[in-house]
């Protein structure tokens, strides 16, 4: 029967991926879904005629954006596994409900060496850093451009899945090491997921260029709310969460629920971007950009402010125009 801790982290067969980012992230069906509704949107584009000078649309649009977010991989470092984080590796490796598994599992596989006769005596040799795969971000809000002023406010709501990947080396705390003709140490991939709702508030100008062209410059404040999903470590094809629920306790098998407290939270900062569109009779317009954000992610022990990067697709549509 499988314990907690592996139905919490997947399926005891399912080995780490080629990468070391474990399981693959949900971030390609996003992406998939921006994509095919872009598709769908591009040929209307086309055959849109471009407005003519001095006729760009006026008042309330509705705005939808999907780009590539790349974040700092400060915060990445969260699901390192290290020991003074809010999840560390040895909580699992050395406790008695998980440590025997994992040091037959690495004896039957030839693995380790007669020498480390039990799971105390492995121990991390190197800690690997670890990063932010690029994720998907998307974007729904709202913009108000004032008449003749070629200036508005926007509000926008974002959502993104982040997944951080890496892995670190284990060798015996007894010199020899643990491998025996498969290399000097034990290669474990770690992975980690988050999920981050996202506010920008700010104001818009845009720059009037010909034939319906422009470039927009946005600024202004932002606010966002990080939860953790996930944080895994994988170990001799099996899955080991390395999330605390235990409050910082030694790991219990056989307890069938934990209560699970989010290690994320609240952040806050500033955002910046430039767009170049062109506004269209049947939408008000279409634009691609670059936007950068000086936030705080609120991930508990890693609460400094770093920068986050996205690249973009947006459509701002005016109800009001036809």
């Amino acid at each position: 029967m499988d314990t907690e801790q592996e139905r919490s982290s997947g399926s005891n067969d399912g080995a780490a991926s080629a990468d070391g980012a474990g399981p693959k992230p949900h971030s390609r069906l996003w992406l998939a879904a921006a994509l095919a509704a872009l598709a769908m949107l591009l040929p209307r584009c086309l055959t849109a005629q471009r407005a003519a000078s001095g006729t760009y649309a006026d008042g309330l649009s509705v705005s939808l954006t999907a780009g590539g977010m790349l974040s700092s991989n400060h915060t990445a470092n969260f699901y390192s596994g290290i020991e003074g984080n809010a999840n560390t590796i040895y909580r699992v490796l050395h406790s008695a409900a998980y440590g025997p598994q994992i040091w037959a599992d690495l004896t039957s596989q030839g693995s380790i060496t007669s020498a480390v006769s039990n799971y105390g005596q492995l121990r991390v040799a190197e800690y690997g850093a670890m990063r932010y795969k690029t994720a998907v971000q998307l974007h729904m809000g709202l913009r108000y451009d004032y008449p003749r002023a070629n200036w508005g406010w926007l509000l926008l709501f974002s959502y993104a899945r982040l997944t951080a990947a890496g892995a670190f080396l284990l060798d015996a705390t007894n010199g020899t090491g643990p491998l025996t003709n498969k290399g000097r140490y034990v290669s474990c991939p770690l992975s980690g997921e988050e999920v981050r709702l996202g506010i920008d508030a700010g104001v818009a100008k845009r720059f009037r260029l010909r034939n319906g062209f422009d470039i927009g410059v946005e600024g202004g404040v932002c606010a966002n709310n990080t939860r953790v999903e996930s944080s895994v470590m994988h170990i001799a094809g099996r899955n080991y969460s390395i999330l605390d629920v235990w409050g910082g306790a030694s790991p219990d098998a056989y307890t069938q629920e934990y209560e699970y407290m989010n290690q994320g939270g609240l952040g806050y900062g500033l955002f910046g971007t430039v767009t170049y569109g062109i506004t269209l009779r049947s939408l008000s317009s279409l634009a691609i950009g670059y936007s950068a954000h000086y936030l705080r992610i609120n991930l508990e022990g890693y609460q400094s402010f770093a920068m986050q990067h996205l690249l973009f697709v947006r459509i701002d549509w005016a109800p009001h125009v036809g």
